[in-house]
């Protein structure tokens, strides 16, 4: 047990994997840009302003951030 090492987030992510998904996020100039990433689990608190509950799915694009989904009936498809 001495040998053990904290993994990063891409480090875990390689290890973890997830099925792959991708969210399309709309900019300021009314283009839309689609990003890949990876289905996650997010385990926060329904209370922390996200618009998810607690122990729901979500596409992990990797820039730290869980989105609202205002499209596909806020459903994730991660959740299928």
């Amino acid at each position: 047990m001495k040998n053990l090492k904290k993994l990063s987030r891409t480090q875990l992510k390689s290890v973890v994997g997830g099925r792959a998904c991708s969210i399309a996020i709309q900019q300021s100039n009314g283009t839309w840009v689609t990003h890949s990433g990876s289905c996650a689990y997010h385990m926060g608190n329904a209370n922390e302003g996200t618009g998810y509950a607690q122990g729901s799915h979500y596409c992990n694009i990797g820039d730290g951030k869980i989105y609202h989904l205002t499209s596909n009936g806020g459903v994730s498809h991660c959740d299928d």
